[in-house]
């Protein structure tokens, strides 16, 4: 899937808006996880709102990490093998913001070699120091996750023999199918 992300106050996305891929995740519980790099590749994250308190995040070895949401506006690219059948892009709800792994920063440099000894029979390398901003360092790619799609009442199809992913809003007419391609890639 490819992904733009703008201002909330951009109303209309341009033609050559900046895209990005991203994953679904539907077992991802955010509506969208990206990192600060690939962030700055589609909008100034500096020109983003901060929103409300921080995300908390819990590893499952118990790490803690804090990372800041922020309201933005977020679209969703479809795809269609016919070019003049492509669908528009479709703007995706972020109620809850988007969170952003900040990039970690470069390890600081100790004050020299006496320690050396220490950190080799402790059995570390001598510049392994963890800051808290390492400790989340973010999805490779970003993650689309269920609350993008579900206040829209979107349906995530996977079809593994032809590698292909529908989302689509469910056809009225017909329970438990989809409807109209909304995005395909």
């Amino acid at each position: 899937m490819w992904i733009s992300v703008t201002r909330l106050e951009v109303t209309a996305l341009s033609e050559d808006a900046p895209r990005f891929p991203a994953v679904v995740d539907t077992g991802h519980a955010s509506s969208l996880s990206i990192k600060q790099e690939h962030l700055g590749k589609l909008v100034d994250p500096m020109a983003l709102p901060v929103l409300g308190r921080p995300a908390a995040l819990v590893y499952a070895d118990g790490r803690r990490a804090s990372l800041p949401r922020y309201q933005a506006r977020v679209c969703l690219h479809g795809f269609h093998p016919d070019p003049a059948r492509q669908p528009l892009p479709l703007r995706l709800p972020t109620r809850d913001g988007i969170i952003c792994y900040r990039t970690a920063p470069r390890p600081q440099q100790r004050e020299g070699p006496r320690w050396d000894w220490l950190w080799r029979l402790l059995g570390r390398a001598p510049s392994a120091a963890q800051t808290s901003e390492a400790v989340a360092p973010g999805p490779h790619l970003p993650l689309l996750g269920a609350r993008a799609f579900r206040p829209l009442g979107l349906a995530v199809q996977v079809d593994y023999s032809k590698l292909a992913l529908t989302i689509a809003r469910p056809d009225p007419q017909t329970p438990g199918t989809a409807g109209s391609a909304a995005s395909r890639g």
